[in-house]
């Protein structure tokens, strides 16, 4: 049940490593809550991570008190209001071909749908759906682009198929003449 959130802590950059049996995730903790449940911090495991004694081994997550680094989106994903939607800003301002990227905008998007189609919501669900709207349309604009890429593929790989002229071919689709050669050798492989 270890789990890596941060990675390693000797980098140069504050990370976490979370080695700890019990982990309560909270958007924020006040200071009476902290105080009742008896958590300090611990300067070599950065901010928003709180222990209780080292015989329960439990901790405590503070979400809105995390940094604000990529290792740290999907936590504040879970915050609330700006926390939530900074998190989100930050999530579909990541590189294309970031690992979790394409998944997580899926995840979200599928949420959205959800949240939207509820009955009676409330202002918390108001604003959750408002805030995870920018994912929503980043991930439905790629899906249409994924989409329209694949049907361009295709088509230019059945004008190939029926033996039409590469420059027709590279007219009709928007390819160029040499990636529809490319395209030629591949089939032909």
């Amino acid at each position: 049940m270890w789990r890596e959130i941060w990675g390693d802590r000797q980098n140069s950059s504050p990370r976490i490593k979370i080695d700890l049996i019990l982990r309560n995730l909270s958007p924020t903790l006040s200071k009476t809550l902290k105080d009742d449940f008896n958590v300090e911090t611990d300067p070599t495991w950065g901010p928003g991570i709180y222990f209780r004694c080292n015989a329960e081994r439990t901790g405590i997550i503070v979400i809105h008190e995390l940094p604000k680094t990529k290792d740290t989106i999907l936590l504040r994903l879970l915050g609330k209001g700006s926390v939530q939607a900074e998190a989100i800003k930050e999530l579909t301002n990541l590189p294309k071909d970031h690992p979790y990227l394409q998944e997580t905008l899926r995840h979200i998007s599928i949420l959205q749908i959800n949240l939207k189609l509820r009955q009676n919501k409330t202002k918390d669900i108001k604003e959750v759906i408002m805030n995870l709207s920018p994912a929503y349309e980043k991930w439905h604009e790629e899906a249409i682009a994924q989409g329209r890429s694949l049907e361009r593929l295709s088509i230019a790989k059945t004008m190939l198929q029926e033996g039409a002229a590469m420059n027709f071919i590279a007219k009709v689709t928007g390819f160029s003449v040499a990636e529809i050669e490319q395209l030629s050798l591949k089939r032909e492989e």
